[in-house]
C-alpha cells in the first residue's frame, strides 16, 4: 500500500517537473509568487501576522465571512458585550474586521488597507449593505441564541450604537476618507451597488446635531459622515442620491462649523457643480453588454432572473434571491 501511494505522489511529481520544463524563466517565477502569497493569506488572524498578512486576512473576512478566524488577534470591540447580544457570526467578523483595519491605520499601515480595499472591492458593498441594515442595539440577552434576525434600517438611537460604529465600520471609514485619500477607493465607493442604503445612513447621521457638549453622543460620527458625503459628492450618482435629502441636510450642515459642512452645504446648492468622471464605468458597460449581474454575489452571465417584484434586480440563482432579500425588500417596488 505503501509502495503504491509513493508511486503516485512520484509520477505527480513527474508531470509537475515536465510542466516547469515547459514554462519560461517568468513564469515559473510568477507561479512560485502567487503560491507563497495564497499560503501567507490563508488561516487564522494571528497576533504576530505581518501588517501586510493582517491587512489581507482582514479584507478577505468582509469579502467572504467565516474564511477566517480570529486566533491571538484581539481588537476592541471583538468580543461580544451584552448590547452586541443580536450579532451573529458573520456580524462578529465584520465588526472584529473593521477594528482590525481600523487599529493597522492607527499604527500608520492606512496604504496596506487601501490596497487590500481596492483589491477586495465586494468589502465595501458588504460594509455598505451593513452600515444600512445593522442589528438592533440589545441591553438584554437575546431570547434566541441560534436565530437572530432582529435587523433595521430604521434610525437607532442609543448611545451605545454610537459607540459600536465610531469603534468599528465608521472608525475605518474616517482613516479611509482623511488626507491621504486614496481617489481610486473612493471611486469604488461611488459606484458601489450599495450606495443608495449608505448615503441614507449617512444622511441621518450627518443630520444629527441635536446634542450640545458632553450630550452630544453622535458628535463623532455626524463629522465623519459629513467628510464622507462631502467626498462621495464629486460623483454624479452620488451627489444626486444626497440631493434627495437636500432641504432637511442643509438646515442642518448650515448648523455645524466645520469645513466639510461647509463645502458639501456648498456643492449641494450649487446649480452646476463639477463631478469626478468614473473611468471604469465605460469599460464595465462593454464588458457586460447584453450581460446581466446578480445583485448577491456579482457574477455575469446572459441567463439571470430578474425580481418578479421591480423587474430590476438580477439574480444567479433563487437561493441568492432569497439571501439578498432582507436587503433588497427595502428597495423593491412592484
Amino acid at each position: 500500500r505503501r509502495n503504491s501511494q509513493y508511486k503516485s505522489s512520484s509520477s505527480i511529481m513527474d508531470i509537475f517537473n515536465q510542466l516547469l520544463e515547459k514554462m519560461t524563466e517568468a513564469e515559473r517565477s510568477s507561479m512560485i509568487t502567487s503560491i507563497v502569497k495564497s499560503k501567507d493569506a490563508k488561516g487564522p488572524v494571528y497576533f504576530n501576522d505581518s501588517p501586510s498578512q493582517k491587512a489581507s486576512k482582514y479584507a478577505e473576512l468582509l469579502y467572504c465571512p467565516g474564511s477566517k478566524t480570529l486566533r491571538d488577534e484581539s481588537a476592541m470591540w471583538t468580543k461580544p458585550q451584552l448590547w452586541l447580544s443580536n450579532f451573529d457570526c458573520i456580524d462578529l467578523e465584520y465588526n472584529a474586521a473593521c477594528c482590525g483595519l481600523v487599529k493597522l491605520c492607527r499604527e500608520g499601515h492606512k496604504d496596506l488597507v487601501q490596497s487590500e480595499l481596492k483589491l477586495h472591492k465586494e468589502s465595501i458593498d458588504n460594509l455598505f449593505k451593513w452600515i444600512h441594515r445593522f442589528p438592533v442595539i440589545l441591553y438584554e440577552p437575546h431570547p434566541n441564541l441560534w436565530k437572530r434576525e432582529d435587523y433595521t434600517t430604521e434610525p437607532q438611537t442609543e448611545p451605545t450604537y454610537s459607540v459600536v460604529l465610531e469603534k468599528g465600520v465608521l472608525g475605518l471609514f474616517r482613516y479611509l476618507v482623511e488626507e491621504p485619500i486614496d481617489s481610486k477607493l473612493i471611486g469604488i465607493m461611488a459606484r458601489s451597488k450599495n450606495l443608495p442604503g449608505a448615503i441614507t445612513r449617512f444622511v441621518d447621521l450627518a443630520g444629527r446635531t441635536e446634542g450640545k457638549g458632553e450630550e452630544d453622543k453622535f458628535g463623532e460620527l455626524r463629522d465623519i459622515s459629513v467628510r464622507i458625503l462631502e467626498k462621495l459628492s464629486h460623483y454624479q450618482n452620488a451627489h444626486t442620491l444626497i440631493k434627495k435629502s437636500k432641504e432637511n441636510l442643509i438646515q442642518k450642515l448650515e448648523q455645524l462649523d466645520n469645513k466639510d459642512a461647509k463645502q458639501l452645504n456648498s456643492r449641494l446648492q450649487s446649480a452646476d457643480p463639477e463631478f469626478v468622471k468614473l473611468e471604469d464605468e465605460k469599460k464595465d458597460a462593454e464588458l457586460i453588454g447584453n450581460k446581466k449581474k446578480c445583485e448577491y454575489c456579482n457574477k455575469i452571465d446572459e441567463s439571470m432572473k430578474c425580481c418578479s417584484k421591480c423587474m430590476k434586480s438580477y439574480y444567479c440563482s433563487a437561493e441568492h434571491q432569497k439571501k439578498d432579500w432582507p436587503y433588497h425588500k427595502t428597495t423593491c417596488r412592484r
